[in-house]
């Protein structure tokens, strides 16, 4: 029944007032006509009705109407502790009077701070210029009633002294260009030892391409003692706003001059310890279509807020209408780098253990022994093998060494001819050696392993009753004794090769 009035109570009503608009006389003459009926059937009758729209005024009774100061040749309406001017629809900052010349101490400054009312946040870094000098106070323990230091009260002075400058301060009410085409929210963060805080801006280009950059809100927080990092703030301030032009705005950019930050929330957040973990899950979750970037420090008006500013440095800098590259197209915005090399060294990245596990899933020694029927085949073999792995690591030293042609191609020639000749007695005998060292380790590890460290054997060892021993130069095999150990004779015939 009452579609207009019944979503203006819903939200454009903060306590008692009600700040409202609409995009033709007739809608806003709607949201009137019907908040003032609604009302009325309850028995509340609103007051105090103004607007920039003069055909609204001629409707309205005059009993009913606000009464405006004039100032400065200009009627001025009194609306949530700021000023606001119809003519040119700009919003002007009440600044309240202050007592000099009195003991500045810690009471004189808490009581003073909140009476500078910016429901915005639009005067963030002249707040939070205040809100500095405050928890210094209270990290020095300062009483109540005492007098601060000398430091602290040249700072509180001047702190004063430049708030008559915010009188100065004249920010436009509407933010979007006319007949919009395109809008997009960019937030910005950034943090300093002293503060951390976040700006958003609306930016909207017209028909005729023309940009237009407005502040819309801003929040800051003076730094914890235990520091702390990562934008949730900007995230929440977006979360918070977004409802509002979610009918509108196309696009979301977050902007922040930190690539440890981007790095974060680029990645999954299991990427991350804890901490960081359930902070960029949380981020991710609620801003899944916002896109985050990075803009240098000197670009990055939230550096404004986490550093403090006057009200003349406000107005001098790029805090109202943000950064001059959101005046641009978007081609000539900031290129961004390529986080996958910054994210290896990232701090906070959880730590994984690495376990590699290997199976032999072929033994190609074993597979070589079983091809060849003949144990006679199978050592010639693999002596020709052992030739050709000398000849090739030989070739290796003598071109490592670099050694003159000549005596090199002696070399060579020596072991060519050495490879194309027949097979020696000692090379078979070197090869069968080799075949049972490798069945020995692989079926007799453990043993040799406690031979090795001078251990007893497990008495389930099947070899354990056969007094096993290694014996060896080059590599250890293993033999076992018995009752020739103790016949007098020579060593070789105790223990002779194999192949003899």
């Amino acid at each position: 029944m009452f579609p207009l009035g019944s979503k203006v109570l819903n939200e454009d009503f903060y306590m008692d007032d009600l700040i409202s608009g609409g995009d033709s006389p007739e809608e806003i003459f709607g949201i009137y006509e019907e908040v003032r009926t609604l009302l009325l059937s309850a028995g509340f009758e609103l007051r105090k009705w103004w607007s920039n729209e003069k055909t609204l005024l001629d409707v309205v009774p005059e009993v009913e109407r606000e009464k405006p100061l004039r100032i400065n040749d200009a009627d001025i309406i009194k609306t949530l502790g700021i000023k606001w001017n119809p003519s040119s629809d700009e919003l002007q900052y009440v600044i309240p009077e202050i007592k000099l010349n009195q003991k500045i101490t810690k009471r004189i400054i808490l009581s003073e701070l909140p009476t500078l009312f910016d429901p915005l946040g639009l005067l963030n870094p002249v707040v939070v210029k205040g809100k500095i000098l405050l928890q210094s106070l209270w990290v020095k323990k300062t009483d109540w009633d005492e007098s601060v230091q000398a430091r602290i009260f040249t700072e509180w002075e001047a702190f004063r002294n430049h708030l008559k400058e915010l009188e100065l301060v004249k920010v436009p009410r509407y933010v979007l260009s006319l007949r919009s085409r395109n809008t997009q929210i960019h937030g910005s963060s950034d943090a300093s030892l002293r503060a951390y805080g976040c700006c958003v801006y609306l930016r909207s280009v017209d028909k005729k391409g023309v940009v237009s950059c407005n502040l819309i809100t801003a929040k800051s927080r003076v730094a914890p003692i235990k520091t702390q990092s990562l934008p949730r703030l900007l995230a929440s301030i977006i979360l918070k706003i977004l409802p509002n032009f979610s009918h509108i705005v196309d696009d979301i950019y977050l902007w922040t001059d930190s690539e440890i930050v981007l790095c974060w929330l680029s990645a999954h957040p299991s990427s991350w310890e804890v901490f960081i973990a359930n902070r960029v899950s949380k981020i991710q979750t609620n801003l899944p279509q916002a896109t985050w970037k990075h803009v240098n420090t000197k670009q990055n008006p939230a550096d404004i807020v986490s550093r403090g500013a006057y009200a003349s440095e406000l107005m001098d800098s790029m805090w109202f209408s943000g950064p001059k590259f959101l005046k641009l197209s978007q081609e000539m915005w900031p290129k961004q780098k390529d986080l996958s090399m910054i994210r290896k060294d990232t701090p906070g990245m959880r730590k994984c253990n690495v376990v590699l596990l290997a199976k032999i899933i072929d033994d190609h020694f074993e597979n070589m022994y079983l091809r060849f029927k003949s144990i006679d085949k199978t050592c010639r073999i693999f002596a020709l093998i052992l030739r050709w792995i000398i000849v090739v690591r030989k070739k290796m030293i003598i071109k490592k060494e670099e050694k003159e042609q000549k005596e090199e191609k002696t070399v060579f020639e020596e072991y060519e001819l050495r490879y194309n000749s027949p097979i020696r007695a000692d090379e078979i005998d070197n090869a069968l050696l080799r075949i049972l060292w490798n069945i020995q380790q692989k079926n007799f590890q453990e043993v040799i392993h406690k031979l090795k460290k001078e251990d007893i054997i497990s008495p389930t060892s099947p070899v354990k009753n056969l007094n096993p021993f290694l014996d060896g130069d080059s590599f250890k095999l293993l033999r076992v004794g018995g009752r020739l150990q103790n016949a007098d004779i020579p060593y070789s015939v105790k223990y002779s090769n194999p192949s003899s």
